[in-house]
C-alpha cells in the first residue's frame, strides 16, 4: 500500500516537489464535460501540473463525467485518449471515469440519469479507454458505486472509493481508497476554507484488494493486510504464496525455489544500455517508480545492504549518499563481473533464471513472431489470463518486466502509445 493525491484546477500548486515529498503519486483531473452545456473541456491546470510532476512522481488521470448517454461517453473517452497522446503520457494508474453529482443541487444535465444509463456511461466509456490499450476504472463514493450504478456490470473494473468516516463497507474490492479530502500537504495554496488536498491509500495494483471471503471476481485479488504483498523479482528472493503463484502461472512449474540472494559488492558497475528502462524507486516499499535511469549511463552500488529484492545505487564510486533504489532484477545481468565472488554469483542467477523461465529471453522491437494458443495478459501483474490467442503478432517493446513483453498487430504500431494488443509471457514465445 501507498498514498497518492489528486489535484485539479481548484489546486494552487506553489513547489510540486514539496507536496509530493510523503507520497508516491498524484492522479490529475484531465478535463470535464459541462454541466449545462454539455461541452468538453481540458482542466485549466492540467498542462501546468503534468508538466509540473510528470519527471518526479507515478502520474494518473481522471475525467469527470456529464455525459448523458454511451454516445458522449465515447466521446469523453476519445477526448481523454487525444490528451494522453499529445502530451505522450506514461502512465501509472488506470485512466478513471469519475461519476458524481455535477453541484449541491443536483441539478445537471446528467445527475438524475436512470441507473442503467448511468451505468452504460461508464462502461462504454471504460471500454472505449481499455481497447485503445490502457487500464480504465471507475472513481464515486462507497454508497454511489451500489445506489446510482449496477454494479453487477461494472464488477470487472478498477474502483477508486471516497470513503471519508470509515473504510468502504459497500465495495467489497478495490484498488484505491480515497480517505480524506483534508490533507495538508506543503507546496499548496488553500482558499476558501479548503484545508487540504485529497489523499488516497493504493493497493499495490489496480483490483488487488479484497474484502470479504465470497468474492467471485475474475481478477485475482488479495486479503486487506497492512502488509503489502510483493511478487516481483521472484527469481532473486524466497518467494511467498503470492509469488509462488505467479511462477506457476508464468512457468507452469510449481514449487521452483530461486536462489538465494548473493553478496553484494559495493561499487560494483552497470551500464544501462538502449532501450533498457530500469525504474528508479524512493523506497523499498514504492510501487511505482519516480524516473527512470538514463539509457547509456553507469551506476555503482551503492551499499552492500538489501531492501526487500532491491538495491541502492549511485552515479560515481563512493558517493557519500545513494540515488535510490532499483530491483536487482533489472540489473543483474548488467553487472560487471567482479573478481571471484560476485562474476560466479551472477553466473549462478542468470543460470538460475534460465532454469525458472525457459525459452527466448532477448528481443526486438518489431520483431515478427507467431503465437499458437497462447495466454494473453491486460498487464504485466495479472495473474489471470484474459483468454487465449494465436496468430502472427509483433514485439511493442524489447523491455521485459516481470518475465513478459508487450505485443501488437502491426509492425508500423511498435512502440505507438495506444497500441499495446496485450502482455504474454516470454516462456510462450
Amino acid at each position: 500500500m501507498f498514498d497518492v493525491l489528486d489535484i485539479s484546477k481548484w489546486n494552487e500548486v506553489t513547489d510540486y516537489n514539496a507536496m509530493i515529498k510523503n507520497v508516491e503519486g498524484v492522479i490529475l483531473r484531465v478535463g470535464y464535460r459541462a454541466m449545462r452545456t454539455g461541452a468538453l473541456y481540458m482542466d485549466p491546470k492540467f498542462e501546468q501540473h503534468y508538466n509540473g510532476l510528470k519527471d518526479k512522481t507515478a502520474i494518473g488521470i481522471y475525467w469527470f463525467t456529464n455525459a448523458i448517454n454511451v454516445h458522449e461517453a465515447k466521446e469523453e473517452a476519445r477526448y481523454v485518449l487525444e490528451a494522453i497522446k499529445k502530451y505522450k503520457m506514461n502512465l501509472v494508474f488506470p485512466v478513471m471515469i469519475d461519476s458524481e453529482y455535477s453541484n449541491d443541487k443536483h441539478d445537471g444535465r446528467a445527475d438524475n440519469l436512470t441507473k442503467k444509463a448511468r451505468t452504460d456511461v461508464v462502461v462504454a466509456f471504460c471500454e472505449a479507454i481499455i481497447a485503445a490499450g490502457y487500464e480504465a476504472g471507475i472513481y464515486a463514493s462507497d454508497s454511489w458505486f451500489v445506489s446510482m450504478l449496477e454494479y453487477d456490470r461494472i464488477d470487472k473494473y478498477p474502483k477508486w472509493v471516497a470513503s471519508y468516516s470509515k473504510a468502504p463497507v459497500k465495495v467489497k474490492k478495490y484498488c484505491g481508497w480515497q480517505y480524506t479530502s483534508r490533507s495538508a500537504e506543503e507546496g499548496v495554496k488553500y482558499y476558501g476554507g479548503v484545508t487540504g488536498l485529497d489523499r488516497s491509500h493504493w493497493y499495490s495494483h489496480p483490483d488487488s484488494i479484497s474484502r470479504g471471503s465470497n468474492n467471485t471476481n475474475r481478477n485475482k485479488t488479495v486479503e486487506v493486510n497492512p502488509q503489502p504483498v510483493s511478487v516481483v523479482a521472484v527469481s532473486i528472493e524466497q518467494m511467498d504464496k503470492a509469488g509462488k503463484e505467479l511462477v506457476s502461472k508464468v512457468t507452469g512449474k510449481i514449487g521452483i525455489d530461486p536462489p538465494a540472494k548473493p553478496k553484494l559488492v559495493k561499487n560494483t558497475k552497470f551500464t544501462v544500455p538502449s532501450g533498457r528502462r530500469i525504474g528508479l524507486y524512493s523506497k523499498q516499499t514504492a510501487e511505482y517508480a519516480v524516473k527512470y535511469l538514463i539509457e547509456g549511463r553507469s551506476y555503482y552500488i551503492w551499499s552492500e545492504k538489501w531492501f526487500g529484492n532491491r538495491v541502492r545505487i549511485c552515479k560515481a564510486p563512493n558517493e557519500y549518499t545513494s540515488n535510490g533504489m532499483v530491483n536487482y532484477s533489472d540489473i543483474v545481468d548488467l553487472l560487471e563481473p567482479a573478481p571471484g565472488l560476485v562474476g560466479r554469483l551472477v553466473a549462478e542467477v542468470d543460470d538460475s533464471l534460465k532454469k525458472v523461465l525457459p525459452g527466448k529471453t532477448s528481443f526486438k522491437n518489431g520483431e515478427q513472431i507467431t503465437l499458437t494458443n497462447v495466454d494473453m495478459f491486460s498487464s504485466s501483474t495479472k495473474v489471470d489470463p484474459v483468454r487465449k490467442i494465436s496468430g502472427t503478432y509483433y514485439v511493442w517493446s524489447n523491455i521485459v518486466h516481470n518475465y513478459r513483453i508487450r505485443i501488437t498487430t502491426s509492425a508500423d504500431y511498435t512502440g505507438v502509445h495506444g497500441k499495446v494488443t496485450a502482455w504474454i509471457n516470454v516462456s510462450d514465445i
